[in-house]
């Protein structure tokens, strides 16, 4: 018969290889699914898109949700861009006068559209299509138009003559006013990828089209936050190094007026034209505005540059939600918000 001592040291054997075997096996679960950063980019929505996904590695879920994200943004650039004939933009500038039947949805983002409007004191604008194509930007025909005929399109520009009748969700338009959602439309299907990748248990990801971005936890596969550069406005794709932003949660819309513009006589005229003048603004170079959705950042980095250098500042100072950085002639202003968010890098 065994005694007592050696059955015991048996035991005790037997238990630590138990809990080594266990420990390996947790070991291995926890490589297996690490987790992977999927990439992904598209071209969509006139500009290149870009999603970020951390994910369980060898899960196969994040290409796939990426795929899907993407599908969605592309299904509603197809309804809001006004180039695209059969979009629902299209319709409601051709048949608005007769009322379009829309969705809760589209409904409730033309309310947006309009609140908009209204914070902005009209510098943003969604009927702007008018001037745009006057100044040849929609096509890319580019020219100074005479200024007659920007004074008769003038009166054509005004967001208060889009109506919303939200018991038979109708939308009214007059007959020769157009809407063009190119400061908004982006930022809005942002928000709708956004809200897909959550809705899959995405928690960490990054979705930048053509600058305008939106993201959520952090890059944990490099432990760091999110890093966006903000771009120098007359150096070629160049980024100011003191000034890269390390965020978790939020958006960050840039306007600037070296996106789309034409040059004539040493003079630059951009696309970001003032409702109010029908000329494009000319004060400031770039804003970049960092708030908590991509549709309000993409709205009021538009609003912001076209209100001017002095005006812009005064708003962001007078916003709890908003953080802004300006650039006029190479000088640099942004406000407190924004501090401690720059990379120490």
């Amino acid at each position: 018969m065994e005694c007592p001592g050696k059955m015991k040291k048996k035991i005790a054997i037997i238990t630590i290889l138990l809990i080594i075997f266990i420990s390996l096996l947790v070991s291995l679960n926890q490589t297996e699914k690490k987790d992977e950063l999927y990439t992904k980019k598209d071209f969509l929505m006139d500009t290149t898109v870009e999603i970020k996904v951390i994910s369980e590695k060898n899960a196969n879920n994040g290409n796939k949700v990426i795929s899907e994200t993407l599908e969605i943004m592309r299904e509603w650039d197809r309804k809001l861009n006004r180039y695209n004939e059969n979009s629902l933009i299209s319709k409601i500038n051709n048949k608005g006068n007769k009322g379009v039947k829309v969705s809760d949805e589209i409904i409730n983002f033309f309310k947006e559209l309009k609140r908009y409007g209204k914070l902005t004191e009209g510098n943003f604008d969604p009927t702007i299509a008018p001037l745009i194509d006057l100044w040849g930007f929609g096509k890319e025909n580019t020219r100074i138009p005479a200024e007659n005929d920007i004074k008769s399109l003038l009166k054509l520009i005004d967001y208060n003559d889009i109506k919303i009748d939200e018991k038979k969700n109708i939308i009214y338009l007059p007959k020769k006013s157009k809407i063009d959602l190119g400061s908004a439309a982006k930022g809005f299907i942002i928000d709708k990828a956004y809200k897909n990748l959550k809705k899959n248990n995405i928690e960490n990801f990054f979705i930048n089209a053509g600058g305008n971005i939106r993201v959520s936890g952090m890059n944990i596969v490099e432990n760091r936050l999110w890093s966006i550069g903000i771009r120098k406005p007359r150096a070629n794709n160049q980024v100011y190094k003191d000034y890269i932003l390390e965020i978790s949660k939020g958006a960050v819309s840039t306007s600037g007026d070296y996106e789309r513009y034409f040059i004539k006589d040493n003079k630059r005229y951009s696309h970001l034209i003032d409702p109010k003048t029908g000329y494009p603004a000319r004060d400031l170079q770039s804003v970049t505005v960092y708030t908590s959705t991509a549709l309000r950042a993409d709205v009021l980095s538009t609003a912001l540059f076209i209100m001017g250098w002095n005006k812009a500042k005064e708003k962001i100072k007078n916003s709890e939600d908003i953080a802004g950085f300006l650039i006029k002639d190479g000088e640099i202003w942004y406000s407190e918000d924004f501090e401690g968010k720059f990379s120490n890098n």
